[in-house]
């Protein structure tokens, strides 16, 4: 048997290869019957090959949210983020009270640096995913509370500092 030609009649409904063979309605079921199977299956096999993307800037738009979504779920995205948490944990441990200027100066400019960083992390994650998808995950709602704790934290030594 093809592809387009399982027995679906002789898998029970039970059996878990079920929901995965199933196959769901669309437009293309339409094709099926209008043109006969070979040069059906050549349009179906075209069309599924191709992703369509409204026009104009809604099309531009979700085409950049759908490169940026793949980007941000990619491991090479979330390893440079668990290796600047780790720099940033390291960074954050240097401090002492008997650090000298020059390096309470380093230190503070990297906790700037770091939380630039994760501000970035954050709104391109709200962009890619979406902020209702962002805040149900847990460890996204963590990251994002941190991220406003450092923002709260840099303008509050700015604003008492003078």
């Amino acid at each position: 048997m093809g592809v387009y030609e399982i027995d679906f009649q002789a898998i029970r409904k039970d059996d878990i290869s079920y929901k995965r063979l199933r196959p769901l309605w669309s437009g293309q079921d339409v094709l099926r019957e209008k043109l006969d199977n070979a040069k059906s299956l050549s349009v179906v096999d075209h069309i599924s090959s191709h992703r369509v993307w409204p026009n104009g800037f809604p099309g531009i738009t979700k085409r950049m949210r759908f490169v940026t979504r793949i980007k941000v779920k990619s491991s090479l995205f979330d390893n440079a983020l668990t290796f600047a948490v780790l720099l940033n944990t390291i960074t954050l441990s240097l401090v002492s009270s008997t650090m000298t200027s020059e390096l309470e100066a380093f230190l503070e400019l990297g906790n700037v640096w770091f939380t630039w960083i994760f501000i970035y992390e954050m709104f391109i994650k709200w962009y890619a995913v979406g902020i209702g998808k962002y805040f149900a995950d847990t460890m996204n709602i963590l990251d994002g509370g941190v991220v406003w704790l450092s923002i709260f934290e840099i303008v509050f030594q700015q604003i008492s500092s003078g």
